[in-house]
């Protein structure tokens, strides 16, 4: 801050007269005069905004004359997914399929079935006999029995807190059944991976606790068919977690009324191209660097792809706003960052 009303005119020209190619004129002042300053446009500059001026010319000769520098959107994809099951197969791993579940069914029985000893009661594992778990075998009576949650982690190492102004999670149905609420928990532990989460060894999130519950989704009946994501706003979790790993899970309260079948989202192994009936434009490799035989293809990396076009994708992600200031994947804007705290500006010429 600081610095008089001179030396923001000469900022203004000399932005305009780098913008239009001009030879721009810089001389330091005489040594012997002691005064830190340098002659810009026929003002006066102190050195600060000197060397802040230079570096916004710099990115604005890099970047085209319609990019906004720190306000573009871009587009990230987890860096796993993946979703976990009780009852017998509460060690087998999940995170190769295509879609994310999340049930927790708990059925109702005739009153005479609550003395009776042959019934399985139990709130921790899903559901009862003679529906969901056998408590001789532990084995389910058919496929869609069992709790299941669904955990996502995505990696914000190329995002600082003050370069986001907005951040939306985006998951897109394969189904959603009639009376069902999924909440987006978080934050959990993210110190895990697809190839080997279980229910055993699942970060899961409590339940009732309104500050760990960022949204909850309902089931829309008259839909038949979700062409497009649902969206939840996680922009101060994603602040809180920027530039490290942010978990989040998918799951219900245990309550009577859920529906028996699961609720379903497409994962981040979707192959969009076979399952969508329009054109697919987004990029098959989540933002990711891939080897091929001339070479390698050019990304971002952290799953990250520039644009808001590739939030129509139906794999989860989350869609960043820039707020015009910060790190981003492809280019810092620390200098256009409000300063932090007081503190007088450059001294007057």
């Amino acid at each position: 801050g600081g610095g008089g009303g001179g030396g923001g005119r000469a900022g203004e020209l000399y932005e305009r007269r780098a913008r239009k190619g001009l030879l721009l004129r810089v001389k330091q002042r005489s040594a012997s005069e002691g005064r830190g300053e340098e002659r810009c446009g026929g003002a006066m500059l102190d050195a600060a905004t000197a060397v802040r001026l230079a570096v916004l010319l710099c990115i604005a000769a890099i970047l085209p004359e319609t990019s906004s520098v720190g306000q573009e959107h871009f587009t990230k994809y987890p860096r796993d997914d993946g979703y976990v099951t009780s009852c017998s197969t509460k060690e087998v791993t999940y995170g190769a399929e295509d879609t994310l579940e999340v049930r927790r069914f708990v059925p109702t029985f005739p009153r005479r079935f609550d003395s009776d000893p042959a019934v399985y009661h139990t709130t921790g594992e899903g559901t009862l006999l003679p529906f969901d778990q056998s408590p001789i075998s532990g084995w389910c009576g058919e496929d869609v029995a069992g709790d299941r949650v669904s955990f996502l982690v995505f990696d914000l190492a190329d995002f600082s807190k003050e370069a986001i102004s907005n951040a939306e999670l985006r998951l897109t149905p394969k189904a959603f059944p009639t009376g069902a609420k999924v909440e987006i928990r978080g934050a959990c532990d993210a110190n895990w991976y697809e190839e080997s989460l279980t229910w055993v060894t699942a970060p899961f999130v409590a339940e009732g606790n309104d500050t760990t519950t960022l949204c909850t989704w309902e089931s829309q009946d008259e839909l038949l068919y979700y062409d497009e994501p649902l969206s939840c706003d996680i922009t101060a979790l994603a602040k809180d977690y920027a530039g490290r790993l942010l978990c989040m899970s998918l799951d219900m309260r245990q309550t009577i009324g859920n529906p028996r079948d699961p609720v379903s989202f497409w994962s981040r192994n979707l192959d969009e191209a076979k399952v969508r009936s329009t054109a697919v434009l987004t990029d098959p490799y989540l933002g990711n660097t891939i080897p091929t035989k001339g070479g390698t293809r050019a990304a971002f990396e952290f799953g990250t792809v520039r644009g808001s076009e590739e939030a129509s994708s139906w794999r989860p992600h989350i869609l960043f706003e820039g707020s015009g200031c910060g790190e981003y994947p492809d280019h810092h804007a620390r200098d256009l960052c409000p300063p932090q705290g007081g503190g007088g500006g450059g001294g007057a010429a």
